[in-house]
């Protein structure tokens, strides 16, 4: 385990050492067995242990730099010891630093939730509460200093400081769901003619619900795998792309706006199943990240933004919870799954189900950002 320690604090430690199962007697043989693990596999553990502390007001949240992980402490806790948390002693592939920040991630939570009832009236795309830079971002579909001039004040109503507040312009961009149009052939040629044949589905095909493409994502089950949930109502049929009189399941529930996400569920029909099957985890701030859309194939990322309020196009009322990343995709990819890599073993690690992308509205090009429905949102 390699260590920077900028300075560790009680809160933050004792907190962290509350979240140690294994017993002293076993650490070595725990830590054996964590050495194994591959370094996504690591961050995978100590996120969910890390998102435990949400909303301890000594925690100003954390994210990833390459294979470092920086944890964030408020400022003015009291410092412990200088040592490291025995937690992370069994991560040894993860450099641990801890980051002094003004505010908690919580308190930038609350002044983000604060704002999600004015998005539509203030032109609000995206709001989040960035680890990074501890600050809110808010990304305007308008600019002006009137509108920032409203939303400050609002602010500093409210909680009696702004100075968190970070304006983006995203004036010339669009943020729309990722169907596509059954007539459009896919860029993702790499469908297993013989897994088809005896009725295998995976994560990556093509499908068609209610006249146009969506990719099927992770699969929990031979039963039961994972879709985008929008653009579509009650329980429609599943087909199959490469054969569209072949129903391959039906949707048995959907959900798209508010805390729910973007995300449908599909109930395999009799002689249909899914494979690989996925195991379902919490990707983080910086960690690489891939999505396996029917129409761009396999694209790499990087996640930029962890439980961001996104306003789609499509949706009658903000995304909660949503996840953002850098990765490639297009019209056709709605459902595809985020996955901790490109491997198709059973089961793979899946971080979520992608639903929509920033467009250029002069051009309609790809912006660069992606948006998925997180795996704790999928039931």
């Amino acid at each position: 385990m390699r260590h920077k320690i900028i300075a560790p604090f009680a809160f933050i430690v004792m907190a962290l050492s509350v979240l140690i199962t294994c017993s002293a007697a076993g650490a070595t043989q725990e830590e054996e067995k964590f050495s194994r693990k591959s370094l996504s596999e690591q961050m995978d553990e100590i996120n969910d242990n890390l998102y435990e502390l949400s909303d301890n007001p000594a925690f100003g949240g954390f994210y990833y730099e390459g294979d470092t992980l920086i944890v964030n402490v408020v400022e003015g806790q009291p410092i412990a010891y200088h040592q490291t948390p025995s937690f992370f002693s069994t991560y040894p592939d993860v450099e641990v630093h801890y980051r002094t920040v003004k505010y908690s991630l919580d308190f930038l939570e609350s002044v983000k939730d604060a704002l999600v009832p004015q998005m539509s009236s203030l032109g609000i795309s995206v709001l989040d509460a960035n680890e990074a830079t501890n600050q809110v971002d808010i990304y305007l579909s308008h600019t002006g200093e009137q509108v920032q001039s409203t939303i400050i004040q609002l602010i500093d109503n409210s909680f009696g400081i702004s100075d968190f507040l970070n304006f983006i312009d995203y004036s010339n961009l669009s943020i729309r769901n990722n169907i596509g149009d059954v007539s459009d052939e896919p860029s993702n040629i790499d469908t297993n003619s013989v897994a088809l044949s005896i009725g295998l589905f995976s994560h990556g095909d093509k499908i068609i619900i209610n006249n146009h493409s969506y990719t099927l994502g992770p699969a929990s089950s031979p039963s039961i795998a994972y879709t985008a949930g929008h653009d579509y109502s009650l329980q429609p049929a599943v087909y199959d792309y490469t054969d569209s009189t072949k129903q391959i399941g039906t949707i048995a529930t959907s959900k798209f706006g508010g805390s729910d996400g973007d995300w449908g569920r599909i109930q395999a029909v009799s002689g249909c199943s899914f494979y690989p099957r996925s195991s379902f985890k919490t990707a983080a701030m910086g960690q690489t990240v891939y999505m396996h859309g029917g129409k761009s194939g396999w694209t790499i990322g990087t996640v930029k933004g962890t439980d961001q309020t996104v306003m789609i196009n499509a949706a009658l009322k903000p995304l909660t919870g949503m996840f953002s990343a850098n990765y490639l995709s297009a019209n056709g990819d709605s459902g595809a799954g985020i996955f901790s890599s490109t491997s198709n073993i059973d089961p793979n690690v899946a971080y979520g189900v992608h639903s929509s992308s920033t467009y250029y509205i002069e051009t309609g090009a790809w912006a660069g950002t992606s948006y998925f429905t997180p795996s704790n949102k999928l039931s």
